[in-house]
């Protein structure tokens, strides 16, 4: 009864350590995953940013080209209209 009580005890033991092992081994890898997601969302909030910041420019150097395309178009109309009266 000794002996199958012994052999019990050394297969659990055994069954024990790999489990201690793989959960150990799963934990390293969870972590590296973590990691890399979290490189990934940085990467990425700076491409939003540099994103943003590259439409602020845009923007800064588009809006007056477009309101002075614009004057010209109504003053170009006003005209016209100026014309159409005499």
């Amino acid at each position: 009864m000794q002996d199958t009580q012994t052999v019990l005890v050394i297969l659990l033991s055994i069954g024990f350590l790999i489990l201690v092992i793989m959960g150990i081994i799963v934990s390293f890898v969870l972590v590296k995953i973590l990691l890399n997601i979290r490189r990934v969302t940085q990467r990425l909030d700076e491409t939003t940013e540099n994103m943003g910041e590259a439409l602020k420019y845009a923007g800064r150097k588009l809006v007056p080209a477009a309101l002075s395309a614009l004057s010209g178009v109504m003053l170009n109309k006003v005209k016209s209209k100026m014309k159409g009266r005499k």
